[in-house]
Parts: structure tokens; C-alpha cells; sequence
């Protein structure tokens, strides 16, 4: 023949039909291989053919009745509710009563209730190898009768194509199961991620909000900037006159001006890449305790890192994120410099405006950013000899109270939005590698689909009894 259907067409085929007319019309005995052959595919031809059978007629010998490859496969078959007939052959005389006995009680531990069992006692053969045919009487008339039973040949094999079906419905159950176990996994390991980059977020907005960030080299060059406390000890409390000092003071540091702004980038940038290495290094350990997340890490490591186009050839990942975050702050700093541009254009800003340089006035906004809008009672905090009060006083005599704490607040809203963009890009291999594994079948679908399978079995044992 041309082989099974749905067989490894790469294991050769050996079903051969032969037409005889010993066997009674609508009855097909198929030899498989041995089940325990030392050809491996024998035993995929066997299984193959086992798969396909309406029938199973299970022939073994008194040495060999209780091997535990074939009980393997009886196990599986009374799982599927597949009729079995047993032939017990070899048996010695005297023994047989024994070993049947035995046999049954082995069979219905298993849950089988075999439909014929023929013992054939150890004999003599014939000049062709063949034992007496009397022996087999009994088998060869169960044949023959099931041959001429038409009804009962169709209900054995509904009993099994239904035992089947049900097995398809459990193996179904036990999909659903592993998948709800998989996507509980998948989801715990993408709860891990947002957690330790919603954490970093959370610390990056707390440097920038605790007075942290305005100590060290950004009170250093503020100070060089602004001029000692005793300076602005020494200055009325009138504001308009503050102003008219303070900005005689400024108009001429544009250089210290720029140092202040570049001890903030520093600042921000060492705060933002210990927050995303303490999210990596956070979800990584955490994904390590588990053999899925273990498995996931495995993937991320073996993935390939492609370089973006602006960033230089041969880039590490860590190096990229780490010129994106310079390159992020300073527009962060270029974006307050136009804020600032855009709310001094009236007139009696303009008028105000004068006496400072913008690039002053924006340094004043950004360190005004880390502190008025984070609960606190004023640039004091970390700003020593109150210098930072009066850079407060500064801009509230320039744009009023209300207009500094907004532009203060978008300023700080601005930075910690271009922050957690960032931290979302250092975060994305994560995200990906979740992406990719995600379950694509729901497990509700693999349930919906168990029960009606379950629900066609039922109804084909119904029609069977």
C-alpha cells in the first residue's frame, strides 16, 4: 500500500494488504511490529497502526504477559475506551487456570474488561511451524461472528472513536490547565517588569523632588552663580530693588550660568542611569527565581542587539541609552529655555525681562522645578544661606507667584515624561521578549473548546449504549 494517512513519511512503510478468504467480509487483521522492537520505526509503525485500530488484539506469551512496554500502551488504550481480546499464548500445561487469573486481575486493575481471553498452551508445531488449529477455535469463531455482526462491529468502533473523542477532551482539559498556568506565569513576569521600571520612575521623581539633586556641584556652582548667602543677606527686602541688584549680579555670568546647568545634567543623568540599572537588575534577579522567567533571560540574551542609526557603529545597548538620556536633558533644559522665552514676551515681562539674561532666568526655573513643585516650602531645601529663596523672589517678581509655580510645574512634568520615555526604551528588550512569548490562544478558548468535545463524546457513548 501507499502507507498511513498522517504518517512520518520519512519511516518506511510496511502495510501490505492480503486478501483472504479466511478472514469474513468487513474484518481487516493488521500484524503490527513489536511495540518493544529495537527499530525504532517499527515502534512508530506500531503505534501508528494501534492509533487506527477499531479492535486491539493484544497476543502475548505467559513469559511476557506482564512486560511493562505493552501495559504502557493498555493503559492508553483503556484511557480511550478501545475493545481489547487477548490471546495468552505459550502457556503450560496445568499453569493455564493461574495465569489467566492473574492476567484478568492485571487487565482489570487497568481498567480493561477484555471482551476475550484465549489461552493457548505450549504445543508442539507442525513441519511449517504452525501449532494445531484447534487450538485457536475458539478465537477463529469469535472472528467469524464478529464478521457476521454488523450492528456490533459499528458499535465497537463508535465505543472507540467515542473513547477517543474523550481522550481528545481531556488531553484539551489538561492544554487549558498548562495554558492558564503559562499566561499566570507570563502575566507575573510582566508585573515584574512594570513594577521595577515604574519603581525607577518613582525614584527619579523623588531625587528630583527631596532637595537631592541641589546639593554637591549644582549648590557649588550656584553658589559661584548667585553669590554667597551673606551676599543676599545683605539686600533689601524690597523686590524691586532685589531684582535691580540680583540682576546687575547675573547679567554678567553667563558663564556661570552655564555651569549651573551643567552640574543639573550631571545630576539628572546619574540619577536617571542608576534608576534604570536598578530596574533591569531588579526584574532580571527576580525573573531568575523562576524557571520561566530563567527561560525568558536565556531568549533576551541570545537576541541580537541591533544599533540604532544615531547612535555610532558597534554602540552597546547601555551606551545608546546612556547618550539618548545626555541627549534628553539637554532638550529638557532647551525646552525651559523657550518656556521662558515664551512667557517673558509681554510687554511687562519684556520690561522686567531686561535686566536678566534668559539663560539666568532659566537656570532660576530649573532649580526652582526640583523644589517648588515637590511639597516643599521653598528652594531653601539644599540651597544653603537662602540664595534660593531669593531666585524664587527672583521670578515671582518677573511673572508672579502663580505663573512660577505652573512653569515650575510643567517644567518638573516635562522632565520626568521625557524620563519615563526613556526608561520605557532601556525597558523595551523586556517588553519584546514578553511580547513574543505571550500565549497567542487564550485558555478560556482551549476550556470552550474541551467542553465540546467533551459534550460530542457523550453524546456518541449515548448513541453507542
Amino acid at each position: 500500500g501507499e502507507g498511513l494517512p498522517g504518517a512520518d513519511p520519512l519511516v518506511p512503510q510496511a502495510l501490505v494488504p492480503v486478501p483472504t478468504a479466511a478472514l469474513p467480509r468487513g474484518i481487516a487483521l493488521i500484524d503490527a511490529p513489536d511495540i518493544d522492537s529495537v527499530s525504532e520505526e517499527n515502534r512508530t509503525l506500531a503505534k501508528e497502526l494501534l492509533s487506527a485500530a477499531d479492535l486491539w488484539l493484544f497476543v502475548t506469551t505467559a513469559n511476557r504477559y506482564a512486560d511493562a512496554v505493552p501495559w504502557e500502551l493498555l493503559h492508553a488504550a483503556a484511557a480511550r475506551s478501545i475493545t481489547i481480546a487477548v490471546v495468552l499464548n505459550r502457556v503450560p500445561e496445568g499453569d493455564e487456570e493461574a495465569i489467566e487469573t492473574d492476567l484478568r486481575r492485571m487487565l482489570r486493575e487497568a481498567g480493561i474488561e477484555a471482551v476475550l481471553i484465549h489461552t493457548v498452551t505450549e504445543q508442539p508445531r507442525d513441519e511449517r511451524g504452525l501449532i494445531n488449529p484447534i487450538s485457536l477455535a475458539p478465537l477463529t469463531l469469535w472472528i467469524r461472528e464478529l464478521g457476521a455482526d454488523a450492528p456490533a462491529r459499528a458499535a465497537i468502533a463508535r465505543t472507540t472513536l467515542a473513547g477517543t473523542v474523550e481522550t481528545l477532551a481531556r488531553n484539551l482539559r489538561t492544554l487549558a490547565l498548562e495554558q492558564e498556568r503559562q499566561q499566570a506565569s507570563h502575566h507575573a513576569l510582566t508585573l515584574v517588569a512594570t513594577e521595577e521600571y515604574e519603581k525607577a520612575l518613582t525614584s527619579i521623581d523623588a531625587a528630583l523632588s527631596d532637595g537631592s539633586l541641589l546639593r554637591g556641584e549644582v549648590l557649588s556652582r550656584w553658589h559661584d552663580f548667585v553669590g554667597t548667602g551673606d551676599f543676599f543677606r545683605s539686600l533689601d527686602n524690597t523686590i524691586g530693588r532685589l531684582r535691580d541688584r540680583v540682576g546687575s549680579a547675573l547679567r554678567g555670568q553667563p558663564a556661570a550660568a552655564q555651569k549651573v546647568e551643567d552640574a543639573l545634567e550631571t545630576g539628572i543623568y546619574a540619577v536617571v542611569m542608576d534608576a534604570a540599572a536598578r530596574a533591569s537588575e531588579g526584574t532580571r534577579a527576580r525573573w531568575r527565581a523562576t524557571r520561566a522567567g530563567r527561560s525568558l533571560l536565556q531568549r533576551l540574551d541570545a537576541a541580537p542587539t541591533p544599533t540604532g542609526s544615531a547612535s555610532p557603529a558597534g554602540a552597546s545597548p547601555e551606551e545608546e541609552f546612556s547618550a539618548a538620556v545626555a541627549a534628553e536633558i539637554r532638550l529638557w533644559q532647551a525646552s525651559v529655555l523657550d518656556m521662558i522665552r515664551e512667557e517673558g514676551a509681554g510687554k511687562r515681562q519684556r520690561a522686567r525681562f531686561l535686566s536678566l539674561s534668559v539663560n539666568a532666568v532659566a537656570v532660576l526655573m530649573m532649580v526652582a522645578a526640583f523644589s517648588l513643585t515637590g511639597g516643599l516650602t521653598g528652594v531653601e531645601v539644599g540651597i544653603a544661606g537662602g540664595s534660593g529663596v531669593v531666585g524664587a523672589k527672583l521670578l515671582e517678581s518677573i511673572f508672579g507667584e502663580d505663573a512660577v509655580r505652573r512653569m515650575a510645574t510643567r517644567a518638573r512634568t516635562d522632565l520626568l515624561e521625557r524620563m519615563g520615555a526613556l526608561l520605557r526604551e532601556h525597558g523595551r528588550p523586556c517588553t519584546e521578549v514578553l511580547a513574543e512569548t505571550e500565549p497567542e490562544v487564550p485558555a478560556e478558548t482551549v476550556w470552550d473548546a474541551a467542553r465540546s468535545v467533551h459534550s460530542l463524546a457523550e453524546a456518541m457513548t449515548a448513541e453507542s449504549a
